[in-house]
C-alpha cells in the first residue's frame, strides 16, 4: 500500500464524482458518523470523471478555520471534499505524518455544525476517514490538500 506523497510533491488523482461511493452523504455514512441520515451537504460537487493535480502542505498552527482557508488559497485551490475518497483509496497506508484535511466545510450535521472531511493517518495503521468541526484551532500535525495548476 502506498503512503502519502511528500509535502509539496505534486500528484494526480482521478475521481468519478458521480459514483455512488463518492456521494457526500455516503461519505458521511462510510465514515461512521452518528445520525448521518440527517446530515446535509451544501457545497459544490464534482460531476463525472475528472483528473486534477494536488499537493499536501502544512501551514503551522491556526486558531480559526477561516485562517486555514485564507492561507491555503495562497498555495492553490481548495478542492471539493469528495476528493478525500480517491485520496484515501490511492494512499491507504498511514505514514504518521499527521492528519490530512480538505478545507471544504460544506457538510452540516444534525445540529447544523460545519464539518469538513479528513483522514487520520497515524503511523502503523490503515488510514481512517472522518469529519471534523471547522470550529476551534488546528495544530502543526495537520496536512492540507490543495489543488494546483502546475
Amino acid at each position: 500500500m502506498a503512503c502519502f506523497p511528500a509535502l509539496g510533491e505534486v500528484f494526480e488523482l482521478t475521481l468519478d464524482g458521480s459514483a455512488p461511493d463518492n456521494d457526500p452523504i455516503e461519505m458521511v455514512h462510510r465514515s461512521g458518523e452518528v445520525g448521518f441520515e440527517k446530515w446535509r451537504h451544501r457545497g459544490k460537487l464534482v460531476k463525472g470523471v475528472q483528473t486534477r493535480r494536488f499537493k499536501l502542505i502544512t501551514i503551522g498552527c491556526c486558531d480559526h478555520f477561516s485562517t486555514v482557508v485564507a492561507i491555503l488559497k495562497e498555495h492553490g485551490k481548495i478542492p471539493e471534499g469528495q476528493w478525500r475518497e480517491v485520496l484515501i483509496t490511492k494512499f491507504q497506508s498511514a505514514d504518521g505524518g499527521g492528519t490530512v484535511g480538505i478545507a471544504d466545510d460544506s457538510w452540516r450535521d444534525q445540529y447544523s455544525y460545519f464539518l469538513f472531511p479528513c483522514i487520520r493517518a497515524d503511523s502503523g495503521q490503515t488510514c481512517v476517514p472522518f469529519f471534523d468541526l471547522s470550529e476551534g484551532g488546528f495544530n502543526n500535525n495537520w496536512r492540507w490538500l490543495v489543488e494546483v495548476d502546475e
